[in-house]
C-alpha cells in the first residue's frame, strides 16, 4: 500500500518530456567531457610520451647574429657569440629541458672532392665538420666510428644538403641526380688543412642521413684528434648547442628560449604552436562538456523542484500519516540515480564506438591502449552529481517535514 502511494507520488505532475531533455543534455555533456578525456590519453601518444612518433623534441640553438657578430668576426673576436658554462648551465636549468649538447666544430680548413670516375668533371667544395655527442644524433651507423691507426672520415650528411644538390644544382649544372645509396658508395678525398701549416689527406664516405641536424656531422673522437693534429688553437666554446626537449613543456621552453635572447633553428616553433592550439582545443572541448552537464544538472534539479512542488501538500499529508523524508525521497533518489545511470551507459556505449571508429583511421598514430581511464572519469563525474542532487533533495523534503 505504501508503494503504491509513493508511486502515485512519483508519477503525478511529472513531466516526461523535462526529464527527457535532461537525459538528452546529460547524455551530450558527458559524452564531450569523455571524449575529450579520451582524446587526450590517445593523442598523448603522438605529443607527450618518449616512446611515441613524435619523442623527445631537440632544438638547436644559437646567439643572434647581428652588426656586432660581423664586426667581431672580422677582427677576430667572437667570443660574445658563444655560449659560457654559466649560459649553458641557466638553459639546462630552464624547465622542460632534459640535456643539452653542445656542437664542436673543426679547426682547419675541409676541401672535399670527388674523383673523374664519379663525376663528368670531378667536384670539389669548402666545407667544415661538427660533431655532437652520439645521443643527440637521429641515426647510428654501423660504421660510426674512427680509429687513428686507420684513418678514415664517416659523415652524416643532412637530407636537405642531398634534396638541394638534386632539385637545385644537378637541375642548373647538368650534372646527375644521386639517390642516398649511390652517394654512400662514392669515396670522397678529404684535404685537412691545418693552421700550423700540417696537411692531411684523408679518405671518407657517407654513412647516414639525418633529418635533426643542419651540418655535416662527424664522429666526436674523429674532431678532437684532428684538432689535436692540425690547429695549435685551444679548444672553444661552443656557438651551436642541441637542447632536448620533453614534449609537453615544448611551448613554455621554447618561449623562455627565446625569452633569453636566443635563436631557434628548425620548426621547433611549429611543434609547440601544434601541441599549444592542441591543448586549448582540448580545454575547450572539455569546457562545452562540462558546460553541458552543469546545465543538465540544473534542468534535472529544477525537474525535481517543480514535481515537489506541485506534490507539497500530498507530501507533507504521507509525513501525517506516518511516511519519514527518507522513505518519501527513496523515491526521488531512485529516478535521479536510474537517469544519471542511463546517460552513464548511452555515454560510455557511445564513447567505445566513437573510438573504434577513429582508431581505425589513426592506426599510424600508434593510439594508446584503452585503460579505462575516461570510464572512470566521467563514473566518477555521475556519482558526484548524483550525490549533490541527492543531498539538495533530503533538504528539500526535510524542510517540508518542519
Amino acid at each position: 500500500m505504501k508503494s503504491k502511494g509513493l508511486q502515485f507520488l512519483v508519477t503525478h505532475h511529472i513531466s516526461w518530456l523535462q526529464l527527457l531533455g535532461f537525459l538528452f543534455s546529460n547524455i551530450i555533456g558527458l559524452f564531450i567531457i569523455s571524449l575529450g578525456v579520451q582524446l587526450y590519453q590517445d593523442l598523448s601518444a603522438l605529443f607527450y610520451k618518449e616512446d611515441s612518433l613524435a619523442g623527445n623534441e631537440y632544438l638547436v640553438v644559437t646567439k643572434k647574429v647581428h652588426s656586432l657578430s660581423t664586426i667581431g668576426s672580422v677582427l677576430g673576436v667572437g667570443s660574445y657569440k658563444r655560449f659560457s658554462a654559466g649560459e649553458i648551465e641557466q638553459l639546462t636549468q630552464l624547465k622542460g629541458v632534459k640535456r643539452v649538447g653542445a656542437f664542436q666544430t673543426a679547426r682547419y680548413q675541409v676541401i672535399a672532392s670527388i674523383s673523374r670516375s664519379y663525376g663528368a668533371e670531378g667536384m670539389a667544395s669548402l666545407l667544415s665538420f661538427e660533431s655532437i655527442p652520439d645521443s643527440f644524433l637521429d641515426i647510428t651507423p654501423s660504421e660510426w666510428s674512427f680509429d687513428p691507426n686507420a684513418p678514415s672520415i664517416p659523415i652524416i650528411v643532412p637530407k636537405d644538403f642531398l634534396t638541394l644538390y638534386n632539385f637545385s644544382m644537378a637541375e642548373s649544372q647538368g650534372l646527375p641526380q644521386l639517390s642516398e645509396s649511390i652517394i654512400q658508395q662514392i669515396p670522397i678525398d678529404f684535404q685537412l688543412v691545418g693552421d700550423n701549416g700540417r696537411v692531411l689527406y684523408l679518405k671518407g664516405r657517407v654513412v647516414g642521413f639525418t633529418q635533426r641536424i643542419n651540418a655535416f656531422i662527424v664522429p666526436e673522437p674523429f674532431l678532437q684528434w684532428s684538432n689535436e693534429q692540425l690547429s695549435h688553437n685551444q679548444e672553444q666554446a661552443p656557438s651551436r648547442l642541441m637542447i632536448e626537449v620533453k614534449p609537453s613543456e615544448l611551448p613554455t621552453t621554447t618561449l623562455a628560449i627565446r625569452e633569453s635572447g636566443y635563436e631557434i633553428a628548425g620548426d621547433a616553433q611549429k611543434s609547440s604552436q601544434i601541441i599549444y592550439l592542441f591543448r586549448i582545443a582540448l580545454s575547450v572541448v572539455l569546457f562545452i562538456g562540462l558546460l553541458i552537464s552543469l546545465l543538465a544538472f540544473f534542468l534535472l534539479m529544477l525537474s525535481v523542484y517543480l514535481i515537489m512542488v506541485k506534490n507539497r501538500e500530498r507530501i507533507q499529508t504521507l509525513y501525517l500519516i506516518g511516511y519519514t523524508p527518507k522513505e518519501v525521497g527513496r523515491t526521488y533518489t531512485s529516478l535521479i540515480w536510474g537517469i544519471n545511470l542511463i546517460a552513464w551507459i548511452a555515454v560510455i556505449v557511445a564513447l567505445l564506438l566513437v573510438r573504434y571508429a577513429y582508431t581505425s583511421y589513426w592506426e599510424v598514430l600508434n593510439t594508446s591502449a584503452f585503460n579505462g581511464l575516461s570510464v572512470l572519469f566521467t563514473l566518477v563525474f555521475v556519482l558526484l552529481f548524483s550525490v549533490l542532487q541527492t543531498i539538495f533533495l533530503r533538504r528539500k523534503l526535510i524542510s517540508y517535514w518542519h
